[in-house]
This record gives structure tokens, C-alpha cells and sequence, in this order.
């Protein structure tokens, strides 16, 4: 977010919500998240040494990793609207797919 706000200070950021559960149910039916990160961290960054050891004991556990991998998705974002307090639309992810074009339209406007 900083570095796009470098650029466009006036940008408007579009926060699109889903709830956790799903998001990891859909992540694990998906034939690309079995090579990057069903078992192992895809996303890098912002885990700790003890988060890592931990991923390497449970790589059988395919929910977990990515349950963990979608928290620290979230905390990163959460950390950067903190710090930049940036112009936020927020949309929640169910409502979005009930009624595509109107969100598509909001977002647009």
C-alpha cells in the first residue's frame, strides 16, 4: 500500500472480504495451491522462525499451513491500513458474487 500511495496518493483501495473458512475450503480444491502452498509457505515475508519450524513439522496438514498463510495474509493487510490509513471500499466477498455487476458498478463509480 505505501509504495502504490507513493505513486497515486489518491488511490482508493478496494478490500474485497471473505471469511476464512471458505477461503481455505476453496484454496485446498484448487490444482494450483497443491504445488505452491498446500504444504509449504507460498506467500513469504512475514513469518517468524518459530511459524516456519512449525510448517515443517505439519506439512501433512495442508488445512493449518494454509489457515496460516491466510492470517498472515490478513494481519499484513490489517498492519498496512494501520499505518497508512489509506481510502478504503470495502466489499464482502459473498455479496459480491450474489450481485456481480452492482458491486462492479460501485467500484467503478
Amino acid at each position: 500500500m505505501g509504495y502504490l500511495l507513493s505513486i497515486f496518493p489518491d488511490a482508493i483501495f478496494i478490500l474485497i472480504k471473505r471469511k476464512p473458512v471458505p477461503t481455505i475450503s476453496s484454496l485446498l480444491k484448487v490444482y494450483f495451491w497443491d504445488e505452491r502452498g498446500k504444504y509449504q509457505l507460498w506467500w513469504t515475508g512475514p513469518y517468524s522462525d518459530e511459524e516456519k519450524k512449525w510448517v515443517e513439522k505439519n506439512k501433512n496438514n495442508p488445512a493449518f499451513i494454509t489457515a496460516l498463510q491466510i492470517m498472515k495474509i490478513n494481519w499484513a493487510e490489517q498492519f498496512e491500513i494501520e499505518k497508512y490509513n489509506p481510502k478504503l471500499l470495502e466489499i464482502r466477498y459473498e455479496d459480491f458474487v450474489k450481485k456481480p455487476v452492482e458491486y462492479i458498478n460501485e467500484i467503478l463509480d
